[in-house]
């Protein structure tokens, strides 16, 4: 039995603190200085081509999943309703 359930609670943080600070700085592989939007738009591009991959072992349309939670996350909180 694999669980594979807490990479999109993972993969929602990683968005929302990217939806939160888009100009800050992520380091890729410990020495590529990218822009936090984006490693966002490259996640969210990454897994849609999983999704159209029919042979893929990573579940893209769990991790977009993610991607809405944080979404939503991040409309409240600029709302101040979280």
């Amino acid at each position: 039995m694999v669980i594979k359930g807490a990479s999109a609670a993972v993969y929602a943080i990683v968005l929302l603190y990217v939806f939160l600070y888009p100009r800050a700085t992520i380091y890729k592989e410990f020495s590529f200085r990218v822009p936090a939007y984006v490693m966002g738009a490259l996640y969210i591009g990454n897994d849609i081509l999983n999704m159209l991959k029919e042979d893929s072992n990573i579940s893209g349309s769990v991790h977009l999943g993610g991607a809405v939670v944080a979404t939503i996350a991040w409309a409240r909180i600029r709302k101040r309703i979280f």
